[in-house]
């Protein structure tokens, strides 16, 4: 006990104690209380060990505790270097439970190590981090590490044996691996068993048949696939397994609920059925671990008996997890039977939801729509001329909406037939709605008769290669129950089909995948089902008949996104009024289906002929009038040649809006559902300069409430609270933002209001850099981190190990320049003491990078002390938002940016390999603007907007491949932290206020052929420091004419029109005033005022 000891993050509380009661003998217990925070309770005990080339670890564990996360740990001598067992979600077993870890189940966690092997390690640390928080108790007992034989794949052909066979189909022809040959049961003997209850494991019941596997020693495998002969399936059977043949465990159950479509069918050939993958078990068992395997068959599906022809055992890795399984099965299948993802394919999506909600849906290109976090998707497919049409079949395209508003659009395509998906989210904050709107056109000159399926799935559009916050993949349907025109599935999740449907029918995943079904043509029987795998699925079916070149009427569902059956009223509360049709009642698709529930509906409220369709259209239009308006009061117009710019802008502002839930600004909806303040500081900006001030304000005091009493900011907030981790950059962010936030508006009141907050943190931040200002830090190696902030991972390029980053230092810059001007404009005595350490602050920086460059002889600004790596994406901070353009060393800034550039150009060229990057880099084309290299930085911004996936849907991932297919993490989509980056860069363009001189520069990154076509640039309420500013830029031949209109308040040092045209300027005048030129600019002192830039040609 005495060697344990604890390591909470701030605010949180652990301890440890000796009980008496453990599993074998005394044990640990372990207290925690998070205290409505995030973070960690650690225990860590040194233990120095070289381990066996194999291994497992083993413990005993209980608890009295709410579900967090569980991680085991081990660190190597240097303390850098982890591997871990990260365990999610984890339920603390009430009794004793022991878990083991085996080496393949220990993974490098992060470290600056190469060698990614555990060999040896020094320490052990238990982790519980904060998934529900709260507080709670565990126990440990039995640790033990534990030396295992070497892995293999390589195993002897097991024995095996049969309770009866036919002459001809030996039980050894269903381990041939040859689908041509198979087992057969001898003629069933006496009915058998009921299956209604639970057979005991290691009994076999009369009448059942057992197939027996010997692996003649312990063997691992991560389960089986049964491929069964047409006619001869097992409906009820059992898998077991035992190490010893006398100790059985049931690890599997199959209870088939619906007979195969193709045991009714008389269409189909003999050949096509038998290679059907319905007639295909795939049976899940990661990690099962035994010698001996019996399959007990209790029940055939006809009277002919079993016939199985082949019985495969599969490696632990075609199951370690449900998305290797899936993904396994899905490379047997048909091309088309399973999401694009599932064949090892990258599919891009976007976000669909309302402003401020907490719930998102996600839609796909190839028009899967995802109706909830780590939930279901519903995919179409089309039934038409006797054969099923996939996304595989089909041209897919996207869409979005010609205001960029956030209405996607997915086309499917094929020679004579094209499917519009159009879903939308309407309604209020907590209570919105996602509308799926089908749409079906038959291109042709003959009549068409077809179906529309519309598959509920348990797979989530976010693909399986999503691990951050949210594994991506699999989505869980333990449950399906239609009841009326509503299907409930798992939980309290309901889709509601506002059109009459044809059919319906749920599946369990032991009755195969319901695209195979449809494949047949046929909807399986049942309505409502229960499957323990928790894969369960089902199709809703709508019967069309097209005539030549005509339109479907519009299929929609409803899927309320928190859950819950749609409120009809609420629904119809959206149709235009003067609506009259008989009254008819929703037609139930299956005999016996349950009544409407009640609860949110009137009694006896149903829907009329054509009344859904019509409340979703007014849906519709109220919601595009809602988007249009929430776009603020920002206009920009450029011609249409330069569409994308704005396209871009406006979609990525929805997005943000979207992204975020309540005053929480988010850059994702899925693996980046977290608010950072340093995202969140430089998404706010952008949304400053598109007027949407209270969006900030609401940010600024959401987020100031989770300040530390002694000053800290935390870096992130998420439902659990403040994360404690220390990431040294988010202090000076945060002032930066409340001082942004008041150059913008003026609101004094709330620069009062923050105050506090901001002293606090600059206390903090001193007290920060007075660590590294003590004497031994002013000689020697360690001069170079004189004065700085202490090392953090705050830079993602840090996460190894943290570094004494200047990313850190640049904001901590700008936060004590804002603190010293917040200081200032309120009249406060620290005023002066804050012009103080920005001044000492600033001195010490610079000259850490002087050192740095002379020690390591580079001829650029590094990205950190200790590496002197290149990173000119973490330097964009120095200029903006640093606004250090003008204090850095010329020279040294310009070669850090030609640098990158260089680099850039050749990789957009091809001359450089690339795999990947991250758009983060947009950041530089802002920063290249205002360094004056506009060629640059639209050459730049040509090159990300290829990255875009899709092109129509004018977003960015977090991490862009060359192979668009590449099946890696890419983070959200749309990713909106780069998406503000966007915006930021390209509002640069027309207009951004330079530091070093208080002047406002406008068209510094304007193109040639924005001003020279039609209609030209018109800016309208575009926020600066200096309030709205409002302009007009426009060629005619040889001049250019600027229309500098009012609502601005002129800046210190005046407006600088900068060359619209990337040429000399030969004169210029201003309101017929002739003015001087400076390289390309013209410095402009009034307002309104008329600026003409005359040129050579």
């Amino acid at each position: 006990m005495t060697q344990w000891t604890t390591t909470p993050a701030e605010g949180v509380e652990v301890s440890v104690h000796p009980d008496p009661n453990g599993a074998h003998g005394k044990a640990m217990r372990v207290d925690f209380d998070f205290h409505g925070h995030g973070g960690y309770a650690v225990i860590h005990r040194p233990l120095s060990m070289t381990l066996p080339s194999n291994y497992e670890f083993s413990f005993a564990i209980k608890g009295d505790a709410p579900t967090n996360t569980l991680e085991f740990k081990l660190i190597d001598s240097t303390g850098d270097n982890v591997w871990w067992s990260n365990n999610p979600n984890f339920h603390f077993p009430k009794d004793w439970t022991t878990i083991t870890r085996k080496k393949r189940q220990i993974s490098f966690a992060w470290g600056p190590t190469n060698d990614k092997e555990l060999k040896r390690f020094a320490a052990i640390e238990f982790a519980i981090t904060a998934g529900a928080g709260g507080k709670g108790s565990i126990w440990l007992d039995d640790l033990a590490v534990t030396t295992l034989g070497a892995d293999t794949r390589f195993y002897p052909a097991p024995s095996v044996a049969a309770s009866s066979q036919t002459p001809g189909y030996e039980i050894g022809r269903a381990f041939d691996a040859d689908l041509n040959t198979g087992w057969r049961s001898a003629p069933v003997r006496v009915a058998p068993a009921s299956v209604g209850g639970v057979t005991p494991a290691g009994s076999v019941p009369p009448g059942a048949e057992t197939i027996d596997i010997d692996f003649l020693g312990r063997r691992e495998f991560g389960g089986l696939v049964v491929s069964w002969e047409p006619g001869r399936r097992a409906s009820t059977y059992s898998v077991q397994v035992s190490p010893d043949k006398q100790n059985w465990r049931t690890v599997y159950t199959v209870r088939r609920t619906s007979l195969s479509p193709y045991a009714q069918s008389s269409g189909s050939s003999s050949r096509t059925i038998a290679a059907s993958p319905l007639f295909r078990d795939y049976l899940y068992l990661p990690e099962s671990d035994a010698r001996f395997v019996r399959i007990v068959l209790l029940s055939p599906e006809t009277s002919n008996g079993y016939g199985i022809r082949d019985i495969a055992i599969k490696p632990l890795d075609w199951a370690a997890t449900e998305n290797d399984f899936f993904m396994a099965v899905a490379r047997e299948a048909p091309r088309g039977n399973y999401p694009r993802p599932f064949v090892s394919e990258q599919s891009y999506w976007t976000v669909i939801g309302v402003d401020r909600d907490s719930a998102e849906a996600l839609i796909n290109e190839e028009g899967m729509i995802e109706v909830g976090r780590g939930q279901f998707s519903i995919e179409p497919f089309l039934f038409t001329e006797g054969k099923l049409v996939t996304w595989n079949d089909v041209r897919t395209s996207v869409a979005s909406n010609p205001e960029a508003l956030p209405l996607p659009q997915v086309v499917w395509s094929t020679s004579d037939l094209d499917l519009t998906i159009s879903p939308f989210a309407a309604g209020s904050v907590d209570s919105s709605v996602l509308y799926a709107r089908y749409r079906i056109t038959n291109n042709s000159r003959s009549y068409k008769k077809l179906t529309l399926y519309l598959a509920v799935r348990p797979f989530q559009v976010n693909p399986p290669w999503q691990f951050l916050n949210l594994p991506g993949g699999v989505a869980r349907v333990d449950s399906i129950s239609l009841q009326g025109s509503t299907v409930r599935f798992t939980g309290n999740k309901f889709v509601r089909s506002l059109a009459s449907v044809s059919g319906f029918g749920a599946l369990a995943f032991d009755d195969g995948n319901i695209v195979d079904w449809l494949r047949a043509g046929r909807l399986p029987v049942s309505v409502s089902i229960t499957d323990p795998t928790g894969h369960a699925s089902a199709a809703f079916a709508y019967q069309l008949e097209l005539g030549p070149h005509a339109a479907s009427s519009p299929i929609d569902l409803a899927v309320p996104l928190h859950g819950g059956d749609l409120n009809l009223t609420q629904l119809l509360s959206a149709a235009r009024s003067g609506y009259v049709a008989a009254p008819t009642q929703v037609v139930a698709p299956r005999p016996g289906a349950t009544p409407e529930p009640a609860g949110v509906n009137a009694p006896g409220l149903t829907l009329l002929p054509g009344q859904g369709e019509r409340a979703v259209s007014s849906h519709l239009e109220r919601t595009t009038a809602e988007w249009r308006q929430k776009m603020g009061p920002v206009s920009i117009t450029l011609p249409p040649s330069a569409a994308r710019y704005t396209q871009t802008m406006r979609a990525q502002l929805a997005d943000i809006l979207i992204n975020r839930d309540g005053p929480a600004i988010q850059p994702g909806s899925r693996s980046y559902s977290r608010s950072w303040i340093r995202d969140g500081s430089l998404t706010s900006t952008a949304l400053l300069r598109l007027g949407h001030d209270q969006d900030v304000k609401e940010f600024i005091d959401w987020f100031a409430g989770y300040q530390y009493d002694n000053g800290k900011v935390p870096c992130c907030v998420d439902e659990h609270g403040a994360t404690p981790v220390p990431e040294n950059d988010s202090h000076g962010e945060f002032i930066y933002l409340v001082a942004e936030y008041y150059r913008h508006t003026g609101d004094k009141a709330e620069l009062e209001k923050m105050w506090p907050h901001v002293a606090k943190a600059v206390a903090y931040m001193d007290s920060l850099r007075h660590e590294r200002m003590t004497q031994p830090y002013t000689v020697g190696a360690n001069k170079p981190f004189y004065g700085l902030l202490p090392q953090s991972i705050s830079h993602e390029g840090y996460s190894a190990k943290p570094m004494h980053s200047y990313w850190d230092d640049f904001f901590a810059l700008r936060g004590f320049k804002d603190a010293a001007f917040i200081a200032r404009e309120l009249g406060k005595p620290e005023a002066a003491q804050f012009a103080q350490i920005r001044n000492s602050f600033r001195a010490n920086l610079f000259e850490s990078i002087r050192q740095v460059v002379i020690q390591r002889k580079i001829d650029y600004i590094p990205g950190s002390v200790e590496l002197a790596d290149f990173d000119a994406t973490s330097t964009t901070i120095a200029v903006s938002p640093g606004g250090e353009a003008g204090h850095l060393p010329g020279p040294l800034l310009n070669r850090t940016f030609d640098k990158y550039f260089q680099e850039a150009r050749m990789r957009a060229a091809g001359i450089k390999p690339w795999d990947s990057y991250t758009p983060y880099e947009l950041r530089t084309v802002g920063v290249e603007v205002q360094l004056g290299q506009r060629a640059r930085a639209h050459e730049l911004l040509d090159f990300f907007f290829k990255g875009q996936r899709p092109e129509a849907w004018h977003q960015w991932a977090e991490v862009v491949y060359r192979d668009p297919k590449t099946p890696k993490f890419i983070g959200d989509m749309p990713h909106t932290w780069v998406g503000s980056d966007y915006i930021r860069s390209f509002l640069d363009m027309l207009a951004y206020e330079r530091e070093s001189d208080s002047t406002l520069v406008i068209g510094a990154g304007v193109r040639d052929e924005w001003v020279k076509e039609v209609p030209g640039i018109h800016v309208s309420n575009l926020s600066t420091e200096y309030g709205p500013l409002n302009f007009d830029m426009q060629a005619l031949g040889k001049v250019v004419t600027v229309n500098l209109r009012t609502g601005i308040r002129m800046p210190p040092g005046g407006i600088v029109v900068y060359s619209p045209l990337d040429q000399p300027i030969l004169s210029a005048t201003v309101d017929g005033v002739p003015a001087p030129i400076r390289g390309a600019e013209v410095r402009v002192r009034k307002i309104p005022a008329i600026v003409t830039i005359r040129y050579a040609k």
